[in-house]
């Protein structure tokens, strides 16, 4: 705090400039005096000083900003406008430096208008056209944040790729906008985002889970699996075993032929626990029917999928520049489901009153929602008996989907319809 005596030395310093008419001397010094009631919680006495100081020079800018902000703090908001004005007009016309000056004007200005998103916007892109790179990211920081809490999600994506404009290394920009693009299906623009991400920060869980699912949509199935073992890794090496071997599970959706997710998953492949069995249909065709394997997974399996997955261990990376898109390793998008169980096996366990719970049925909550939506109108059209609409839509779902189970079994249906249909042949 300033001693009093300074103070008025200070005061008397000023009055003295003031009175020898050094006009300039005594608004400096008047304004340094404000400045330093203002900081020691003065505020009355630095308000009268600020006030003076703009009466010996209605120019005097920094003067009339600081009243219109100590104006705006007590809710005089036409006197505040009023001070502002003052201070724009008295730097309108002062060249490069005098603009340079206004934007610190319209920055205070501004801070009376928090929701001015457009005006913001403006001052950032003038703070950048004068080389204020940081001024201008934080300005675009501040509407990025706005419109991110309000769910604007296309504004958001313009303002956030303008900040990453200026300021690429802003890691959790690039996540935050990557998880907007990967929810609206944008991988490729996604990519780009994660690419900066994971070379930042590649153990990043939530990075890798971006990676892995951006991979899945762009169809690149072999680095998508690849993502998902170094997650499961990482969890195993934490001891998060439920998350790790939901990373197999899913795996096993894009590759239901994945030895080491088999093997990681394989001992608890068929336990019954209650009355529900967890059941991995790609192990079924692997044993005899009937045959149960006991056991909850064991360390000794992860370690052995692990193992089988060294490749993506410290030095886990991926060529972000690889152009090719596709289902890779003869790899598809998956569903699991109770189609893929053998009906010698389903003979075996019903009648005992075990429900087959196959993970990536709707019981947990993992089916794809594009497939499950798009079979719900093929059944609409086999329940109703309208085979020709039928045909047409499966024709589509197996360009998009391939030959999947769940799409063999209504075509079997469809099948079965046309054969009703015709009635028998004559001999």
């Amino acid at each position: 705090m300033a001693d009093e005596g300074d103070m008025r030395a200070r005061l008397e310093l000023a009055d003295l400039h003031e009175r020898s008419g050094d006009t300039k001397s005594a608004v400096r010094q008047f304004i340094d005096i404000a400045r330093r009631y203002e900081r020691d919680g003065f505020g009355l006495k630095a308000f009268g000083v600020y006030l003076h100081a703009a009466r010996l020079d209605p120019k005097a800018r920094e003067a009339q900003v600081a009243l219109g902000r100590l104006y705006t703090e007590h809710g005089l908001f036409e006197e505040a406008a009023t001070r502002y004005d003052l201070a724009v007009r008295a730097v309108g016309a002062d060249g490069t430096a005098g603009r340079k000056a206004a934007l610190e004007v319209v920055s205070s200005l501004l801070e009376r208008d928090s929701e001015n998103l457009a005006d913001r916007l403006r001052l950032a892109e003038a703070h950048s056209g004068f080389g204020q790179h940081a001024d201008a990211v934080r300005e675009l920081r501040r509407v990025a944040d706005v419109l991110d809490q309000g769910a604007a999600e296309t504004d958001y994506q313009v303002v956030a790729e303008r900040l990453l404009y200026h300021k690429p290394d802003d890691i959790a920009v690039a996540r935050t906008l990557a998880t907007s693009y990967v929810a609206r299906e944008e991988p490729q623009r996604a990519l780009a985002k994660l690419k900066t991400a994971f070379e930042a920060a590649p153990k990043d869980l939530e990075v890798l889970g971006l990676l892995a699912e951006t991979f899945n949509q762009l169809g690149q199935v072999h680095k998508a699996v690849a993502v998902l073992k170094e997650m499961a890794r990482i969890y195993d090496k934490n001891g998060f075993v439920h998350e790790r071997d939901e990373c197999f599970t899913k795996i096993l959706m894009l590759d239901p032929n994945d030895r080491s997710a088999r093997e990681s998953l394989g001992e608890s492949g068929t336990e019954a626990e209650g009355q529900t069995l967890e059941f991995y249909p790609q192990l079924v065709r692997q044993r005899a029917p009937g045959a149960v394997a006991k056991g909850r997974p064991t360390v000794a399996n992860a370690a052995a999928a692990a193992d089988d997955a060294d490749d993506f261990d410290d030095d886990f990376e991926f060529d972000f520049d690889d152009d090719e898109i596709g289902f890779g390793g003869g790899a598809e998008n998956t569903i699991v489901d109770d189609a893929f169980i053998p009906d010698e096996v389903r003979g075996e366990l019903e009648p005992a009153g075990i429900v087959l719970n196959v993970p990536g049925t709707a019981g947990d909550q993992v089916v794809t929602s594009r497939l499950e939506e798009e079979l719900r109108e093929l059944d609409f059209y086999v329940n109703n008996g309208l085979v020709d609409e039928g045909r047409a839509l499966l024709a589509e779902l197996i360009t998009r989907h391939g030959r999947h189970p769940l799409i063999e079994r209504r075509e079997k249906q469809l099948d079965e319809q046309d054969a009703q249909r015709e009635g028998p042949r004559e001999g």
